[in-house]
């Protein structure tokens, strides 16, 4: 009964059928029952209490199902508590010498004791059995083989085995990412994790825990970009910008990786207003120039007036005329570009068809914001013009009005 509720996945079940027979009944359990009901335990409460019953009965020598107890603690990260990592593999030794042939469950249980012990050879011999009994092909023995050749520093052995994969999976990547990791090599590792990428694993978060351990954030602009870069590919562009603000150096391409992931993620404004802090506060001419063409050539995004003014305002504060820049735009109305160019300068050069052409758009706004800068504060400004007022300007005029 336990045993049939273990096969179809029924585990509660199968523990309370095994409580009840050890409350209700006079048959006890044996070394048949005990493999079965180690592999129902869901956590380590339940496992420990199991085992009290294999010490009480005396069972704990039969090899299935010391091979049992091994890998229920292995399954927790406990190889240890199986009694000790040297009695782990004693019971292997005596199931070779019984004859008992290992499956891949017991194998991928028993090689994490290896490195406890820093026992490479003994790695080695059963990774010997594994190849002449045909459980190279398992992934679980895979994975269980690199992670013990990694924290035993054998990273040749660990890479080949990982080459000698016919198929994969993220477990498999994550833990060669986590060899070289392991063994301080950040080049590597974000090498590693480039090509997983490359073919198609999507890494987790994982990957930033190891570089924040050993503090590669903060020694290496390559890295962080790599960081902000995962994020952007895994949506997590909130996470891309933690990781970028904690960057105590940027570059063009870390500004231009946050700018495309708040576009790639769908938040225009938030790609804007980074791009805007780029061309403001940085003073990066060159980089804001790039991003402007970045977004028209590679995605496709077309200039609003918004994205003019910032470049405008970036020429400006740079001391370039932006005279040249505004009569190319492919907008219509440039009226507020101007009012851009008035807000880092007070002398305008422009021709007399283009001052008409200035006055024909909404030049109150114009003449209140030149008005501002060329008077000194608390002075009052009159604003005439021949024509009806559109609302465009009236409601800005009457919100300037109460702050001014």
């Amino acid at each position: 009964m336990i045993s049939s509720f273990v096969r179809n996945g029924c585990f509660p079940e199968a523990l309370d059928c095994y409580y009840q027979l050890l409350a209700m009944s006079r048959v006890r359990p044996n070394f048949f029952t005990f493999p079965v009901v180690l592999k129902a335990c869901r956590d380590l409460v339940d496992g420990k209490k199991v085992h009290c019953w294999i010490f009480k009965l005396g069972l704990g020598l039969d090899l299935f199902v010391a091979a049992s107890l091994i890998h229920l603690y292995s399954r927790f990260g406990f190889v240890g508590d199986a009694r000790n990592a040297s009695e782990a593999l004693g019971f292997l030794e005596e199931m070779q010498l019984e004859g008992v042939k290992l499956d891949s469950i017991t194998v991928s249980s028993i090689l994490p004791v290896c490195a406890p012990l820093d026992d490479l050879v003994r790695g080695m011999l059963i990774h010997v059995y594994v190849i002449k009994h045909g459980l190279k092909f398992n992934v679980f023995v895979f994975n269980a083989l690199i992670n013990m050749y990694a924290k035993l520093g054998s990273l040749g052995p660990a890479r080949q085995v990982f080459d000698q994969m016919v198929v994969g999976d993220l477990v498999s990547w994550n833990s060669m990412v986590a060899a070289y990791e392991h063994n301080d090599d950040p080049i590597t590792t974000l090498g590693f994790f480039s090509v997983m990428k490359l073919n198609g694993f999507q890494p987790d978060v994982s990957i930033h825990g190891f570089i924040m351990r050993r503090g590669w954030l903060m020694e290496d602009i390559f890295i962080g970009n790599a960081i902000v870069d995962m994020y952007v590919k895994l949506g997590g562009i909130d996470f891309s910008h933690k990781v970028f603000e904690g960057m105590p150096v940027k570059d063009v391409i870390s500004w231009n990786t946050l700018i495309t992931g708040y576009a790639q993620n769908d938040f225009a404004s938030e790609a804007i207003e980074i791009y805007s802090l780029v061309e403001r506060h940085a003073g990066l001419i060159d980089q804001g120039h790039r991003c402007f063409l970045l977004m028209q050539e590679d995605y496709g995004i077309q200039p609003s007036l918004k994205h003019y003014g910032y470049m405008v305002d970036l020429l400006g504060r740079a001391g370039h005329l932006a005279y040249e820049f505004i009569n190319n735009m492919h907008v219509g109305y440039k009226a507020s570009v101007w009012g851009a160019l008035l807000g880092v300068c007070r002398i305008m050069d422009v021709e007399e068809d283009e001052k008409e052409d200035i006055l024909t758009t909404h030049s109150e706004r114009l003449a209140i914001a030149f008005g501002i800068i060329s008077t000194l504060p608390n002075t009052p400004l009159r604003i005439f013009k021949n024509l009806r007022v559109c609302g465009d300007c009236h409601n800005p005029t009457k919100l300037i009005s109460k702050i001014t």
